[in-house]
């Protein structure tokens, strides 16, 4: 007997895959009302919603309908017809199908006014909150050449790029203006050269600093020394290929926004889970009495170790381990009143046995979340005010210009 599910039926272009999804090809002319986190414009189509790279909210464009769903399509930009005046055009000629770039097409200022949007609308929508503070968004100093690493892929016949929205096709990047100057003269002098030996799928990362210039390696096999950071007056050292804030012109407007909501709190002990080098800790080390960074990572929390010895942070102590076994215990050992946990999880959010505790008994008076994935952050929220927590101010720092992403931070307090 034949699964109705899997028949595949051909019918006036459009091959029907299951009850839920078809791919179709409908050429069609929309009016674009939003624009939704990851940067697609939306229009409607008989009543569902359409998302089209490329496409801005307040044009008339000419799609082809590529994919659709059971609640809404995908389409492809043919021609637009009727042009937002936010419209400009881009700098880098591979906007149109290089994934790294989502807003190159529109004016800086509305895609600051756009990602506040987003944040507040996935807050309400994806975490249920009902009360949002305001908040304005802060710009990035640089919109271009602001990023201090750059990963990219290889291919078969030498190239090297990102892969594409398809997760398969690689787009060849001869040069990407993202990146800092010496990062992108780095990027062409190795292409140029021809002198390195690279298989289809391996990976070349580039990575500066004003100390120590453009290092960059294949793989995972990244230099086994030490990177200088300069912060403000602070001097850090980090591995090579440990995480550290990817725009540095931005990095001191994150770190005074993280500063303002930690002394709004007037915490006697901080409790920094994922803290990787320190960095947080470190530069909030003279607002409390005492400091607790957890790392899973080994050489972060040897480098975070490192740094607390180099800047006389005495009052910081750095353990390696999961953050949701340990912070239970570890909260335990202080006042709950008197604590403020700083998060800062990768784009996949708090850890759910993290989650639990923190939700648990003890619960701290205040969290501060810092956040590059604003849908997990929702996530997360959803759980913590559900159980113990309102949101008490709210930040957003675009972090990565003319990308889809933005950092957040959400200082929620115990009710």
């Amino acid at each position: 007997m034949v699964d109705s599910l899997h028949v595949f039926v051909c019918m006036r272009g459009a091959i029907v895959r299951n009850r839920n999804e078809y791919a179709m090809e409908k050429d069609a002319t929309l009016q674009m009302y939003d624009l939704a986190y990851g940067g697609d414009g939306v229009g409607r189509l008989d009543g569902m919603a359409v998302f089209v790279r490329g496409a801005l909210p307040g044009e008339t464009v000419r799609v082809q309908i590529s994919q659709k769903k059971k609640r809404f399509a995908q389409a492809h930009l043919q021609d637009v017809l009727e042009r937002s005046p936010s419209r400009i055009d881009p700098i880098c000629p591979l906007a149109a199908t290089c994934p790294g770039c989502a807003y190159q097409h529109l004016a800086y200022s509305e895609e600051l006014a756009w990602k506040q949007r987003q944040l507040g609308s996935l807050l309400a929508r994806l975490g249920g909150v009902t009360e949002i503070p305001d908040f304005v968004p802060i710009a990035s100093p640089a919109e271009l050449e602001y990023r201090n690493k750059v990963t990219l892929h290889a291919g078969a016949g030498g190239e090297l790029g990102y892969i594409g929205h398809d997760n398969r096709t690689l787009i060849d990047v001869p040069d990407c203006p993202l990146a800092v100057a010496p990062i992108r003269e780095a990027i062409r002098s190795v292409r140029d050269a021809r002198t390195q030996r690279w298989a289809t799928g391996d990976t070349v990362t580039f990575r500066w600093t004003e100390t120590d210039g453009v290092q960059y390696w294949l793989n995972r096999q990244a230099p086994a020394k030490w990177l200088t950071e300069h912060v403000g007056e602070r001097t850090w050292q980090v591995p090579a290929a440990a995480f550290w804030q990817v725009n540095r012109p931005a990095t001191p407007l994150l770190l005074a926004a993280v500063s303002r909501m930690v002394a709004s709190c007037s915490p006697r002990h901080l409790l920094d889970l994922y803290c990787g080098s320190g960095f947080f800790s470190l530069e909030l080390a003279p607002q409390v009495e005492h400091v607790l960074g957890i790392e899973w990572e080994g050489e972060a929390v040897h480098a975070a170790q490192h740094n607390a010895a180099l800047q006389g942070a005495r009052n910081a102590v750095f353990i390696r381990g999961d953050a949701g076994g340990i912070y239970p215990e570890a909260q335990a050992q202080v006042s709950a009143q008197d604590t403020l946990v700083l998060v800062d999880p990768p784009r996949s959010g708090l850890a759910a046995n993290l989650r639990e505790a923190l939700v648990q008994s003890d619960r701290p008076r205040n969290i501060l979340y810092v956040s590059c994935a604003p849908d997990t952050l929702a996530r997360d929220c959803k759980v913590l005010c559900e159980q113990a927590y309102r949101i008490k101010d709210i930040a957003l720092l675009d972090m990565f210009p003319r990308t889809a992403h933005f950092e957040s931070l959400v200082l929620l307090e115990h009710q």
